[in-house]
């Protein structure tokens, strides 16, 4: 991890050699596009590895197979290892590892909990990290919330959590959650007119530029526009950096009843593109854009790009997660939970009913039907529980304003969704300049030219609406 190259940075103008030994492959963060792995910035001894400097970096040796002795008579340290056949003891190795002078230990740290007494300690889902419900309560200990680089639990090894460009935004979410369950000041929102198509794909793209924690937090935080429970109703609500495994209990609370539709608005790296080994400077990894596909022209993209989802799921359980599960993966989770015999015939609210006894073996249920997402910090029954999906083309600048790219498929997607009225050409040329200039604003004010825009849009709105 970073801490070995870091510590083997800050030595290498000191040493004749440095080598790094690890149990696993080497992972660069370029690669996986997660920042706890080994960064750029400490990879000189890597490089010098590469380039016969005489460093090496071995990988796939366990160090709990290695046994150091201190040579007194050479002041060297000797190593040993564990031969294939355990029985026949340890065996010096014969490589350039014989001897060194310092051994120095980078393996990484274990979540104290020795400030907890008996009845408070958490349960672990690893030795890093405690087991946390979708709003960081501890799943056994009710009222015990985490808060801070330890919520990266949820998202370990997948998004930011654990560092302060992300987690920062976690906490933010954090006590947001905990005002409106304790204090009931809701979360945060703003209104969108939901009948103009002009007017939701303006605020859409502006909000996408702009968006700071799902850009950091990209696949765990998610912006959700609420529609009205009325199908009649004119305005949504806008609620910004939601975690989305805690997406269907939130919005439960915000509407308890009746049928609920929502859109969520991120963004994502492409599947398949972060990992290991991974080449992701090929020019192969650059696709086109694929214009009449129903997901959007960048459904391919590989880079992080917007995506948008729409949600609809009738009344039902507590969770909407739980709306979409196979019916049988529900069964096996309950009754792994409890001790109840299920029938085969019963349904979906009796089932979850099994698993309702507190919020601790509710949310163990959610977990179990909708395990982690291996990609993304987020479960799996998010993107299967979407009806309807819009992938945005990726941009290198992260600026998503082009016409055709951005602004005009955009516009189709939502009338095909919402039944709008279709963008002509005047509005999205209209819409791309005012995207513009506010992303240039923020160096150089165009007050004029920005207004200028939003009157030209203003009266187009006045036409769609007529």
């Amino acid at each position: 991890g970073n801490a070995a190259f870091e510590v083997a940075q800050a030595i290498y103008g000191r040493t004749a050699r440095v080598h790094l030994l690890s149990r696993t492959r080497l992972k660069m963060a370029w690669e996986t596009h997660y920042v706890g792995h080994a960064r750029g910035v400490n990879n000189d001894v890597v490089d010098s590895y590469q380039l016969k400097s005489m460093d090496t970096v071995g990988f796939l040796l366990d160090a709990t197979k290695l046994k150091f002795e201190r040579d007194h008579e050479m002041n060297k340290i000797r190593i040993y290892e564990l031969a294939e056949d355990e029985d026949s003891g340890w065996f010096e190795s014969e490589d350039d590892l014989t001897l060194v002078d310092r051994v120095i230990s980078c393996a990484g740290w274990v979540f104290d909990n020795s400030l907890f007494t008996a009845d408070t300690k958490p349960a672990m889902s690893t030795d890093r990290y405690p087991l946390m419900t979708p709003s960081f309560e501890s799943a056994n200990v009710p009222g015990l919330f985490f808060a801070g680089t330890v919520q990266h639990g949820r998202d370990a090894g997948r998004s930011s959590g654990g560092f302060v460009h992300g987690f920062r935004y976690l906490i933010r979410a954090l006590h947001r959650d905990m005002e409106a369950r304790f204090h009931d000041r809701p979360w945060p929102s703003q209104p969108v007119d939901i009948k103009s198509n002009v007017k939701l794909t303006q605020f859409v793209l502006k909000r996408i530029n702009e968006m700071s924690g799902p850009y950091q937090m990209f696949g765990t935080l998610t912006d959700v526009l609420l529609f009205p429970s009325n199908p009649q109703g004119e305005t949504g609500l806008y609620y910004e950096e939601i975690p989305i495994d805690s997406l269907p209990a939130m919005l439960r609370r915000i509407q308890p009843q009746g049928p609920l539709t929502f859109m969520t608005v991120g963004l994502e790296y492409g599947r398949n593109f972060s990992g290991a080994g991974n080449d992701v400077f090929s020019p192969k990894m650059v696709k086109e854009p694929l214009e009449n596909h129903p997901k959007g022209p960048g459904v391919n993209s590989r880079f992080l790009h917007p995506v948008l989802r729409m949600h609809m799921f009738d009344n039902g359980t507590r969770s909407a997660w739980l709306e979409t599960a196979p019916l049988d993966i529900i069964r096996t989770a309950v009754a792994n939970l409890t001790s109840h015999s299920v029938s085969s015939s019963a349904n979906r609210p009796e089932l979850v009913s099994l698993a309702t006894q507190s919020n601790v073996e509710y949310q163990r249920l959610e977990d179990l039907v909708c395990p982690a997402d291996v990609e993304r910090g987020r479960n799996t029954c998010f993107e299967t529980s979407a009806t309807s999906e819009h992938q945005l083309v990726e941009s290198f600048r992260i600026e998503f304003w082009e016409d055709e790219l951005h602004i005009a498929p955009l516009g189709r997607w939502i009338e095909r969704t919402l039944g709008l009225r279709e963008l002509h050409e005047d509005q999205v040329g209209a819409l791309r300049r005012y995207l513009r200039r506010q992303h240039r604003s923020r160096r150089l004010v165009d007050d004029d030219a920005i207004n200028e825009d939003l009157e030209l849009l203003s009266d187009m709105r006045h036409h769609e609406d007529l």
